[in-house]
């Protein structure tokens, strides 16, 4: 059992840290249990039981959220809500602690150099659309990521698995997809490592 209960945004984060903490300190973390969502940035009323009950349970909760477009008022968003309701937590915000951005802007930069140029191809799409004379959907970086992983998962898929490129079904320890040595992930593993090194 973990000393520490995860608490993060939706399920392509949990699943993102699940596979992380697994590669670098060899721990099973559950979804669900040692990492929980929120199901959406706001939803604090509806999760606030569960950190709670961590503290309870002598566990250190930790935040795991995007920044977004502004790191400084996004962190004290967070803090301000936490002490409303009275919650206890360490706060990271992605991509790295300190600049805007959010998990995707974070899952970019962990793309193998040797895929990077399917990244370029989605860029070419973007501006194809961006040049079209009737109005579309813009695309965003969540939408960017999924056709990347889709583009190299969906040749490994069996018949029956799901989709390999949704939010939680998707492998971060594939390292033809994935690399997880990327030093993008240093202020992470930062501020990871003294809750997991030594358990």
């Amino acid at each position: 059992m973990s000393a520490v209960t995860i608490f993060v945004e939706g399920s392509a984060d949990a699943k993102f840290i699940k596979d992380l903490v697994a590669k670098y300190y060899q721990i099973d973390l559950i979804i669900k249990a040692d990492v929980q969502f929120f199901k959406g940035k706001d939803n604090w009323y509806n999760i606030a039981p569960d950190f709670r009950k961590s503290t309870l349970e002598n566990k250190t909760n930790l935040l795991i959220f995007d920044a977004d477009d502004t790191q400084a008022i996004r962190r004290e968003g967070i803090l301000a809500k936490g002490q409303e309701l009275g919650l206890s937590f360490e706060v990271f915000l992605l991509p790295d602690g300190n600049g805007s951005g959010d998990l995707e802007s974070l899952l970019e930069m962990l793309i193998p150099e040797a895929k990077k140029s399917i990244i370029h191809c989605f860029e070419s799409y973007e501006s194809c659309l961006a040049g079209l004379n009737f109005e579309v959907f813009p695309n965003d970086r969540k939408t960017k990521i999924y056709a990347y992983v889709k583009s190299l998962a969906w040749l490994k898929k069996k018949r029956d698995d799901p989709d390999p490129a949704k939010e939680g079904n998707r492998d971060y320890l594939d390292d033809d997809i994935w690399d997880l040595d990327n030093n993008a992930l240093s202020p992470l593993l930062n501020f990871l490592s003294p809750y997991f090194e030594n358990q």
